[in-house]
């Protein structure tokens, strides 16, 4: 399986990526997502992040990312902490940054505060944030670190990441066969609470689809919505049932909890 990360097959060096006058920057503004979380391995990240556009799949800008490695060592500062992770795979080991009690990170945009995890050398862990790149090198500005306790999750998020590229350049294909449509015509569906249906065609319960669509109007928030909040917008439906629903999105991934466990987003990728 290590061959996969070679870069050859995730996505080469696309020049129709970058902004710019013609054709090449109608397709980046074709190919711009919104609010999107991808897995990636430590080999995407070095080789196909850029200075000016960050991580670059398949056409499209990768705005949030999800990395698994191994901590090779923990630097504990005043207002970060700074983890060297490697994951095995070429072009590793990358760096991350977790700012903690601060206002704003190193790209000045609004941190939450937090208390950082208790990190040990050696030990897997989850990380999920944006790449961003200083003078030398692409690293990530993490968002959230969490503590892998399961073995499990390592294969099983080298799959995701064989997963996500393959439905990008999906997407990445659909994009360039219907010339500028939209691509997924599932986003066109409108559901009962307004905005862009993104569970169409995916198989959801009625109730499912209505929680996914309601995070989805709110991708924009930083933490998400609260639990309570999803329960308001879904007046006379049974609280144990929605609840059940949360749990079976998160369980397969389509949302993820952010700030503590009762706060959800959706997972847009």
């Amino acid at each position: 399986m290590s061959d996969f990360f070679n870069t050859s097959n995730f996505d080469a060096a696309d020049e129709s990526a970058r902004g710019g006058g013609g054709a090449g920057g109608k397709q980046n503004s074709d190919n711009q997502l919104n609010q999107n979380i991808v897995r990636v391995s430590c080999s995407q990240i070095a080789r196909l992040s850029r200075r000016e556009d960050g991580l670059i799949l398949h056409r499209q800008k990768i705005n949030t990312i999800v990395v698994i490695g191994v901590v090779q060592s923990v630097e504990e500062l005043t207002t970060k902490n700074v983890y060297i992770i490697d994951d095995h795979t070429p072009g590793s080991p990358i760096e991350v940054q977790l700012w903690k009690n601060t206002p704003e990170g190193a790209d000045g945009n609004p941190r939450l505060s937090l208390i950082p995890p208790t990190v040990l050398e050696r030990t897997y862990i989850r990380v999920t944030g944006k790449v961003s790149y200083d003078d030398q090198k692409p690293f990530v500005i993490a968002f959230r670190v969490e503590l892998i306790n399961d073995p499990n999750e390592i294969p099983r998020h080298l799959l995701q990441i064989i997963h996500d590229s393959l439905f990008l350049e999906k997407r990445k294909n659909i994009t360039i066969n219907s010339k500028g449509e939209k691509e997924m015509g599932g986003l066109a569906n409108q559901n009962q609470f307004g905005g862009n249906d993104l569970s169409a065609g995916h198989g959801f319960t009625q109730l499912q689809r209505s929680i996914l669509n309601i995070l989805g109007k709110h991708r924009d928030s930083p933490s998400g919505l609260k639990r309570m909040e999803i329960h308001n917008y879904m007046t006379g439906v049974n609280s144990n049932l929605i609840d059940d629903a949360i749990q079976f999105l998160v369980n397969e991934g389509h949302i993820f909890s952010t700030v503590d466990e009762n706060t959800f987003k959706v997972t847009d990728f």
